[in-house]
């Protein structure tokens, strides 16, 4: 309930400076790979004009945290989980109009739930190599689905996280 609360007074905010249109705001996106997967979301402010920050638009995301939380820096897993994220979506506008003026930055909006309530940004660059990285493991797992047989295993003997979960009493070393 108060991520949901500050997502839509930041955005509320943002509409009215007119930094961002109404229709930029929980914008949805979705797209179907050559593969047959699709993959969708909602950017929650996709296109972000910032007086005197260039004049290429920035996506903004808004993450919200505890106080505990919000006083240290993200841990790296969150920080890799929300880039991934991030540039997914930028990709998405990419995808879905080249032609357009879209972010090659986010704006990633850090708000500590507690009183008193803070703020601090983090920017995200686009990085186009990282999303064909992810789109190429999605295709891999995608294909397995297909096959209905899991995708080897690349990790050291013994050291795979999921050992065993996902082989329906298959060998995935085959």
């Amino acid at each position: 309930m108060v991520g949901h609360f500050w997502h839509i007074l930041l955005s509320d905010i943002l509409s009215a400076l007119d930094f961002t249109g109404d229709h930029c705001v929980e914008r949805k996106l979705k797209y179907t790979h050559p593969d047959g997967w699709t993959v969708a979301g909602a950017a929650d402010v996709s296109h972000c004009y910032v007086p005197g920050h260039n004049d290429a638009p920035f996506l903004v995301d808004f993450k919200t945290m505890n106080a505990r939380m919000f006083a240290e820096p993200p841990p790296p897993y969150v920080l890799d989980k929300w880039t991934h994220q991030v540039n997914i979506y930028m990709d998405l506008l990419w995808k879905a109009n080249p032609k357009m003026d879209n972010p090659v930055q986010t704006i990633m909006v850090v708000i500590q739930k507690d009183t008193p309530h803070n703020f601090k940004e983090i920017v995200i660059d686009y990085d186009p190599d990282l999303c064909e990285a992810v789109y190429e493991k999605w295709s891999v797992v995608w294909q397995s689905l297909q096959d209905d047989f899991p995708p080897r295993c690349e990790c050291p003997v013994g050291k795979c996280p999921v050992e065993g979960i996902y082989t329906r009493g298959k060998n995935p070393s085959v």
